[in-house]
């Protein structure tokens, strides 16, 4: 196998480079690509009101690792009297409250006939579920701005790079 002439000089020089980039420039590219993620979530979202939309927020994660930056979308706090509301007779639930985001997300159990999904049994017979099933806005709004996300930070660590080394 050939050596590549240089080849430790330019991990030497990688490693000082993740080293020589701050913490907030790697934060701010972060965040640029979770507003990305933010936009396409709000933008699949079901719209009744709109407080969900307006309630979908970036909470920044609390880590021990220095210079990592996690974010999540996730409903606001100051909405939760808006998106809690009472279960009139909760009967699988763990709480006597029905979290709105929660059950547009991953759907929720009823007790009105007809008002679940039908579906086709093994046996080829069909069946009735009381469930309404969920629109996993969440999953879906992430998994169409994923990778324009992923190029975002890219672009936005390159422009750091190249404006700091000047490149």
């Amino acid at each position: 196998m050939k050596e590549v002439e240089g080849f430790e000089n330019f991990v030497r020089a990688c490693s000082s480079l993740a080293s020589n980039l701050q913490g907030s420039e790697l934060v701010h590219a972060v965040k640029k690509g979770a507003k990305v993620v933010q936009k396409a979530i709000q933008t699949q979202a079901p719209v009744d009101t709109g407080e969900l939309r307006e309630g979908l927020i970036l909470v920044k994660e609390k880590t021990r690792t220095r210079g990592k930056a996690v974010y999540q979308v996730t409903p606001a706090r100051g909405k939760n009297a808006i998106f809690q509301k009472p279960i009139q007779n909760p009967v699988r639930s763990k709480s006597p409250y029905a979290y709105y985001p929660a059950s547009q997300e991953y759907g929720y159990f009823t007790r009105r006939p007809g008002g679940g999904m039908t579906y086709v049994r093994s046996d080829g017979g069909e069946a009735t579920m009381n469930k309404v099933p969920g629109k996993h806005y969440m999953r879906t709004g992430a998994d169409v701005a994923s990778e324009t996300a992923k190029n975002l930070i890219a672009k936005s660590l390159l422009d750091t790079i190249a404006k700091k080394y000047g490149g």
